[in-house]
């Protein structure tokens, strides 16, 4: 510091201030003279003051001075860096439910709350708020209360302040507003919602140039209480009518409410076609109608009548079905889950079932016709349920808005599509070893027995079972039998074998399934089983499955 007087009065404008190191404090004299660091306070007293600095330029190598030169320090009232002067928080407690409304939350901050929190922690009048702190913008809001935050760059609801102030008696107040959807999808997964704003003095020198920011961050939280964000239901059993329901896997009607069983339609002389494979679902509720119960009344919007139910597929997430053909098919949905989409390995999509709104507007669940639904659909019968193709339905419920109820407990159950027929080997005849060509026991005849999805044996009077279900070709693979003449099945020996006469549509309309011819030369042989591949193609498909030939003993 160096002594430095100005003026006709000679005032001491380096007495105004102390020097320790580099850093300068300005700060009152005593007695017209510099007192010691921090001995006196800092006053706007000392504003204008132009404290003198001598600064030397030292040279490091020599440690001389090389230069010297003067700082003339003009002392400002303004602070030269950025503060924040004021920090408050508005907590609102509004109750929230969801519920279908469009207008607006509004949150108004009071005039006196504005008073009581703002001005008079920074001790100005309300005019002098007004004049000097001036609010950033309604679309201006942070992410936190700290001189470095930074505005965010998406907001979603407003903070205004209001200019009704008209006589300059009023004080102006924050209005925070929240777009009804908005609200909807946050407080569904947050308990409490928050905007930060802010108010900014600009400091400026003496050249009126800006050199530092005074900051006040306003806080708005709302926290709603009560928050109603859980609407839910429960799918009564007793909506549903008994004997159109299954439990998990059983042919037992009214066993339980797991399931429910789609077939082809029963055979007719007319009026019936086999390819017509669905379900109006509703059918199996009570009144075809689905009602949804334990709603809490709270939610106005989502009761009952409110509600518009549909059934969509429930996304297997990957799941596998092998086919009567070997093919591994991944089981999934489509966007809008009203296609069960099977995925085979060479990346084909096929629709195996659809659900669709039939001309009453009531929802269809069918079967496909396409091969890869038929491969799927053939895999296993009514004696098998596990292992039937299976689609999972849920209710999906929508109000008037567009939204739907957070859970309903038990809205799931399956659908298995029954496959149309199962066809076994019946009681054949056995084969003799070594009869004379043509003899009996040397031919037998093929007997099957094909039962329909409700466990009926196929008839040919005054419907013909063969005819309704399309019954067109039964082939036996002798190439591929198996024998246990050696003790366990394995492909036949060398001089032996089964010939297959083969059938037509007309002889299988009769029951007619054609022959099997075994012949064996040279050698006798004891008793032993003949396995053979069996494929039955009809309208929906195939059904594969072994019988099984007993032969004798060779005759003596």
């Amino acid at each position: 510091m160096v002594g430095y007087i100005d003026g006709n009065n000679k005032t001491s404008q380096s007495a105004h201030a102390a020097l320790n190191g580099s850093v300068l404090r300005p700060q009152l004299p005593t007695d017209g003279k510099a007192a010691e660091w921090g001995a006196t306070e800092q006053n706007q007293a000392t504003v204008g003051r132009m404290p003198l600095v001598r600064v030397f330029l030292n040279d490091n190598n020599s440690k001389k001075k090389v230069a010297v030169g003067y700082l003339k320090v003009e002392i400002t009232g303004a602070p030269a860096e950025d503060r924040i002067t004021a920090t408050t928080e508005y907590t609102f407690n509004e109750e929230f439910t969801l519920s279908c409304r469009t207008e607006d939350w509004v949150q108004n901050v009071t005039w006196f709350q504005i008073e009581e929190q703002i001005l008079a922690q920074l001790n100005i009048s309300k005019e002098d708020f007004e004049r000097s702190y001036i609010y950033d913008g309604p679309m201006i809001q942070y992410s936190e209360a700290t001189l470095a935050a930074m505005p965010l760059t998406k907001l979603s609801t407003k903070v205004e302040q209001t200019k009704t102030d008209i006589n300059g008696t009023m004080t102006e107040v924050l209005k925070w507003t929240i777009p009804a959807n908005y609200a909807y999808e946050y407080f569904s997964a947050n308990a409490s919602m928050k905007a930060i704003v802010r108010y900014t003095k600009e400091n400026k020198d003496a050249n009126n140039a800006v050199i530092s920011n005074d900051y006040v961050y306003v806080t708005l939280t709302w926290t709603p209480n009560p928050r109603n964000v859980n609407p839910t239901g429960v799918l009564a059993d007793a909506n549903k009518i008994q004997k159109y329901w299954f439990a998990a896997n059983s042919n037992e009607a009214g066993s339980g409410y797991n399931e429910i069983h789609v077939n082809a339609e029963v055979p007719a002389e007319s009026g019936h076609d086999i390819m017509n494979f669905n379900k109006v679902i509703l059918e199996t509720f009570n009144n075809d109608k689905v009602v949804i119960s334990e709603i809490n009344a709270v939610y106005k919007d989502f009761a009952d009548a409110k509600l518009t139910k549909n059934f969509r597929f429930v996304d297997p997430k990957g799941a596998e079905m092998t086919g009567v053909s070997g093919e591994v098919y991944t089981l999934t949905v489509n966007t809008d889950r009203t296609q069960l989409i099977a995925i085979s390995r060479a990346k084909a999509n096929f629709v195996i079932a659809t659900i669709t709104a039939n001309a009453d507007g009531k929802e269809v669940i069918a079967l496909e016709e396409n091969d890869a639904a038929k491969d799927l659909l053939n895999v296993a019968g009514r004696d098998e349920l596990a292992k039937n193709l299976t689609a999972r339905v849920v209710v999906e419920t929508v109000n008037g808005c567009d939204k739907s109820l957070h859970a309903v407990e038990n809205d799931q159950f399956d659908v298995k599509f029954l496959r149309p027929i199962t066809v076994k080997a019946a009681d054949m005849d056995s084969f003799k070893d070594g009869v004379d060509v043509g003899a009996e026991g040397s031919e037998i005849a093929v007997k099957l027995a094909f039962t329909d999805w409700r466990n009926y044996e196929f008839k040919t009077t005054p419907i013909n079972y063969y005819t309704y279900y399309d019954v067109k070709s039964i082939s036996i693979d002798t190439d591929k039998a198996q024998t246990t003449v050696n003790g366990q099945y394995e492909a036949m020996p060398t001089g032996m074998k089964v010939e297959y006469s083969g059938t037509t549509t007309e002889e299988i309309a009769k029951g007619n399934f054609g022959t099997l011819t075994y012949i064996n030369n040279k050698a006798e042989v004891g008793e032993f089983d003949i396995k053979l591949p069996v494929i039955v193609e009809y309208a929906w498909g195939t059904v594969e499955f072994d019988i099984v030939c007993h032969v004798a003993k060779t005759v003596k």
